[in-house]
């Protein structure tokens, strides 16, 4: 082999094995603080458009935050407006939003059932999944009785869930809802 060829495959070998090192960095899982920020920031754009469909009856806001647990509250102004809309309009938004990042995100669960997960894969929610979803956090109407889309919101004063994001990088995340009317 000519010295030629020895600099030209040393050289392509250097190439090589830069470019590994390159995509083995570009495809890190983000670390713990990263995740965090993105899962706040997720939640604070959340709340924003949540708010924008919802504001004449309910309002979405982030309370406190804590390492892994965020604590959400979602003030009731017009108590008879029927579940569908919180179903809809609060649910699939904020799905959308952590969908939007299936790259780092895979998936959110009730705490209670995880078999009620919604995959986050970056494709459409369906409406069963949602109502799948609402049914297994456990909330309840007036007479104790399982939610549905024509509860009106106001009975879920009082109550409360806790879904679980969980990370590609295998850390798990917990969103605390809580439910109150909007003198509170």
């Amino acid at each position: 082999m000519t010295l030629h060829c020895k600099r030209t495959a040393a050289v392509l070998l250097a190439l090589v094995m830069m470019l590994a090192f390159v995509q083995s960095v570009a495809l890190a899982s983000v670390g713990p603080d990263e995740e965090i920020d993105m899962i706040t920031n997720i939640l604070l754009e959340g709340c924003a458009e949540v708010n924008e469909k919802i504001g004449e009856y309910a309002t979405l806001s982030l309370v406190d935050q804590e390492y892994d647990t965020w604590d959400i509250l979602v003030s009731i102004e017009q108590t008879g407006k029927p579940g569908r809309d919180v179903y809809y309009d609060i649910i699939q938004t904020l799905i959308d939003r952590l969908n939007a990042h299936s790259g780092e995100l895979m998936s959110i669960a009730p705490r209670n059932d995880p078999t009620a997960a919604i995959t986050l894969n970056g494709s459409e929610v369906s409406g069963i999944q949602i109502v799948d979803f609402v049914n297994a956090l456990g909330l309840k109407n007036a007479e104790g009785n399982p939610f549905t889309p024509d509860t009106p919101i106001g009975d879920l004063v009082g109550q409360r869930f806790i879904a679980v994001i969980n990370a590609r990088s295998g850390a798990e995340y917990y969103w605390v809802v809580r439910f109150v009317g909007a003198e509170a």
